[in-house]
């Protein structure tokens, strides 16, 4: 974003609970009957299953709906990021990230030799947010500073939804510019201001300048044991 206004809205949605509302239909609303909220983080998506090895058996009809967040598993994020270094020989594979959203895509192609799950499902992307929002799902509240150092480390400052979805033509490139982290029942929320530069520590009624690079909330994150939730990525025009 620009200017004031885009850090206000990155805020806002980063004070929320982090639920994510999933909207079945059976075809897209029009745009512009659509909410503010909805036009901003809105995912229209298709899911696709493969078809039964079963002959018998019926294939699932694909589902239409409206997605809001994207969300994956930090363990299965870390792990991700140790197999990466593990592997560090092979710079042509795809960063740790990647590697687990398109996964959960089901964009993932399966181990060599190997068939596709039955039953397993595909998202296709019909329509981009203007916001892409990635939740990391955390089985603790009192994560370690080694495990969040990983989980952060897997962090990409700019994603290409082309990459993980199916379905879009054009590169959807998009930027991160705001996160929320907590530990235990506190949440903070880290927002990166046009104007000033840098990125900004939201905590409570306080606000503090953090530095002009995501490494310098990554030490603020790891210093304060806060473990990262939301990850806001704005669309680059």
């Amino acid at each position: 974003g620009s200017g004031g206004s885009s850090e206000k809205s990155s805020c806002s949605a980063a004070e929320g609970d982090g639920s994510c509302s999933v909207e079945a239909t059976e075809e897209s609303g029009a745009p512009g009957n659509a909410s503010f909220v909805k036009r901003i983080f809105s995912m229209q998506m298709r899911m696709e299953y493969a078809k039964p090895t079963n002959p018998k058996e019926e294939a699932s009809k694909p589902l239409l709906f409206d997605q809001w967040t994207q969300y994956v598993v930090a363990s299965e994020l870390r792990d991700a990021v140790r197999l990466s270094k593990a592997s560090q020989q092979n710079s042509s594979s795809i960063s740790p990230l990647m590697s687990v959203l398109r996964k959960e895509a089901g964009t993932e192609a399966p181990p060599q030799g190997q068939p596709a799950a039955s039953g397993a499902g595909k998202l296709r992307m019909l329509q981009p947010p203007r916001v892409f929002t990635l939740g990391l799902a955390s089985d603790t509240a009192h994560a370690s500073k080694a495990e969040i150092s990983e989980s952060l480390d897997g962090i990409d400052e700019r994603l290409n939804l082309r990459d993980v979805y199916d379905g879009l033509g054009d590169d959807v490139q998009c930027e991160l510019q705001a996160l929320t982290a907590f530990y235990e029942s506190h949440y903070v929320c880290f927002c990166f201001s046009q104007a000033a530069g840098q990125w900004i520590h939201y905590d409570d009624d306080t606000r503090r300048l953090v530095g002009r690079d995501f490494d310098a909330v990554k030490q603020k994150c790891v210093a304060g044991r806060l473990h990262p939730q939301l990850l806001f990525y704005e669309g680059c025009t």
